[in-house]
């Protein structure tokens, strides 16, 4: 679920029609895109946010006429006119782009292109896409429907706000701007042991890079161009949209760190750490909302949780749903899906 704005998430929950089983609201938070089901299959209907109507978009047989389509997931791209729907078909995973701009709805098969979930809209042309295919990483044009390599021996990447990111498999990582890559020179002097078989996962926040591997998160240090240990033993880890904070959840517990010295109440070093709050379920996706508040799932209900750890947080059920999930937009680092 796409909430992409505290108000929208609002509007968005009130909006929602009891039959919804998937549920996508697009980055400006206009629209949604609503999956049902009946005696046909399932079906898409868009829904205006804001005029609260709806309209059938697609259904299943306008992808699948002959055999069953499983529903796997939409992902809309950064302007809102396009998004590339995944199903599974004949037990194959396959991809196709919706063009929002027509009616009805046009679709076009991506099957000339080696794809997978790993790709990410380019944030500044969502005509142009990006992703990771056994360490090579890829580029095509929706357009004209070309596709290129461009780059080898890459083990992870990411994309936000026009950077770009990638560490490769000699563990060095590089960053450089969208429109002018790859990078010629890598940040780190001193080489990361890395192993292709491990997953990578890169986050860009301002001028700051970090990267975890599933146990160690490190920070790049631009005065002596190194990767440092931020922590160890940390998993489900996030950086606040100021930079100021990390929070990590273990099981049932969340624990904020401070990444640098803070002057606000309560007054903060850098390298503090405390357990805002302990449950005794296991916390799921863990994401932060703002600087000052994050959100998580427990069980079946998405919270938001206030990070001032002086006394007993303040903690609001948003909504209880069937096996909720959040993710993080990667093209812009605070989209909540």
């Amino acid at each position: 679920i796409l909430f992409p704005v505290p108000e929208t998430f609002s509007a968005s929950l009130k909006l929602l029609p009891k039959n919804a089983e998937d549920f996508y609201p697009d980055p400006n938070g206009q629209n949604a895109i609503l999956k049902k089901t009946n005696s046909q299959g399932w079906y898409l209907t868009l829904l205006n946010l804001t005029a609260n109507q709806e309209e059938v978009l697609l259904q299943e047989k306008d992808f699948a006429k002959k055999t069953k389509a499983d529903w796997l997931d939409w992902r809309w791209s950064p302007d809102g006119q396009k998004a590339i729907v995944s199903l599974g078909l004949a037990e194959k995973e396959v991809f196709s782009m919706i063009d929002l701009g027509q009616r009805p709805a046009r679709i076009s098969s991506l099957d000339y292109l080696s794809l997978n979930q790993s790709f990410l809209f380019d944030p500044e042309n969502s005509s142009r896409i990006f992703w990771l295919k056994e360490n090579n990483l890829w580029q095509a044009n929706l357009n004209n429907k070309t596709s290129s390599r461009v780059l080898s021996n890459v083990l992870s990447f990411t994309l936000s706000n026009q950077k770009v990111a990638y560490l490769d498999e000699k563990g060095f990582l590089y960053q450089a701007d969208a429109a002018n890559w790859p990078a010629i020179k890598p940040l780190n002097s001193k080489v990361l042991e890395v192993s292709v078989e491990t997953g990578y996962r890169i986050s860009l926040l301002r001028n700051q890079i970090y990267l975890g591997d599933g146990q160690v998160l490190w920070r790049w240090n631009p005065g002596n161009d190194n990767l440092e240990i931020l922590r160890n033993n940390t998993q489900n880890w996030q950086i606040s949209p100021d930079g100021q904070s990390l929070a990590d959840s273990n099981n049932g517990e969340i624990w904020l760190f401070s990444l640098k010295d803070s002057l606000e109440q309560p007054p903060k070093k850098a390298g503090d750490k405390a357990l805002l709050v302990r449950f005794s379920e296991k916390i799921d996706q863990l994401f932060w909302w703002d600087s000052h508040h994050l959100i998580f799932v427990l069980g079946s209900n998405i919270k938001i949780i206030e990070t001032d750890e002086r006394d007993r947080p303040n903690i609001t059920n948003l909504v209880s749903l069937e096996s909720p999930i959040l993710f993080l937009n990667e093209n812009d680092q605070k989209n909540i899906f």
